[in-house]
């Protein structure tokens, strides 16, 4: 066999050798994903609006977990969103609802976990809106000692620019 035909076949064989590997590893992690819609009909206060707003709407959930050797992860997303209407002014509102949350455990012990959400409740015409996002992140190690953070943007009352036709 020539030298060509030598490198040829070791590399043949090198990546074989790869996708059996690459084959093996992904093997290990286990995926699943799941959804449901399931719908919403309450009652929200905002600080924006002197009223109490009824919603009605849906709430839709994706849950992913993938497992490994090392540990598992766990996302959730959360999405809601609906319509409502002020229970004194008769004002129509638009609500939305995205979180998400993720959870990721090690087999050595350590837990992250993060938190993400945001509120908008969205008035017709000129009155207020609110708005709010927190996040939070904590983080366990293999030891026990945790750290945490923590952020809320809260704009609030969100005035909407008023014109007038003269």
């Amino acid at each position: 066999m020539n030298r060509r035909g030598t490198l040829w076949g070791v590399s043949l064989l090198s990546v074989m050798f790869l996708l059996a590997l690459v084959d093996s590893i992904s093997a290990q992690a286990t995926t699943t994903t799941t959804s449901s819609t399931t719908p919403i009909n309450t009652v929200v206060g905002t600080p924006c609006a002197p009223e109490s707003i009824s919603i009605t709407g849906q709430h839709h959930l994706v849950m992913h977990t993938t497992q490994t050797n090392n540990g598992t992860v766990r996302v959730f997303h959360f999405n809601t969103h609906g319509e409502g209407i002020g229970q004194t002014t008769g004002l129509k509102y638009e609500f939305t609802e995205p979180q998400t949350m993720v959870f990721n455990t090690h087999d050595s012990g350590a837990v992250e976990f993060t938190f993400v959400d945001s509120v908008h409740v969205i008035s017709q015409g000129d009155q207020n809106d609110f708005r709010l996002r927190n996040q939070i992140h904590a983080t366990i190690n293999a030891q026990g000692r945790g750290t945490m953070g923590a952020r809320a943007q809260v704009p609030g009352f969100v005035r909407r620019a008023r014109s007038s036709v003269g």
